[in-house]
């Protein structure tokens, strides 16, 4: 049986694949765009653990890959491996991530998920990884990363998933 926790996880999760997907021209950069599906699979690897991250990064990254048209399969190849291994480290933790560092650790997520696209869209280009890591990864990288220090910050009623990460608390979906 489906809990009630996990049918909002997912709502959440739809409700920002559609801000992702709808808005993210208009908050656009410079040609620059935040990951919020990054985000929420960091944040649900952060409070429910390593496999939770690893669903939410498969989920929002094939769901990406699905609406974008794009290789199928490589951004939730990255998302779920960097959710992952996100989950992975913070379960080794024992301290709680302050807004900043929890900034840092998106930026650098971000950055890992970036080369491992990379590595699969470049095959065949005369683009260089380095090139394009510099011109469109790092960029988006840091926006993400303010993004997800605004996200922290922001206080989100008692009910939802988002609320208080914990950043460094694992709790599990039962």
């Amino acid at each position: 049986m489906i809990s009630i926790k996990l049918l909002r996880v997912f709502a959440v999760g739809a409700v920002i694949l559609i801000l992702q997907m709808s808005l993210a021209s208009f908050i656009e950069i410079y040609s620059a765009r935040p990951d919020l599906l990054l985000i929420f699979s960091l944040l649900i690897s952060n409070k429910h653990g390593r496999y939770a991250g690893l669903a939410a990064g498969f989920i929002t990254g094939f769901a990406q890959d699905v609406i974008s048209i794009g290789f199928l399969g490589v951004t939730a190849f990255s998302a779920s491996t960097v959710a992952f291994w996100f989950g992975v480290w913070n379960e080794r933790r024992e301290t709680r991530l302050q807004p900043l560092s929890w900034s840092i650790v998106v930026i650098i997520c971000y950055l890992i998920q970036g080369f491992l696209v990379s590595i699969f869209i470049l095959q065949g280009s005369r683009l260089s990884i380095p090139a394009y890591m510099i011109g469109n990864i790092v960029p988006n990288s840091i926006y993400t990363g303010i993004c997800a220090l605004i996200i922290t910050m922001l206080p989100l009623s008692a009910r939802s998933p988002l609320q208080s990460t914990g950043l460094g608390m694992n709790r599990r979906l039962r």
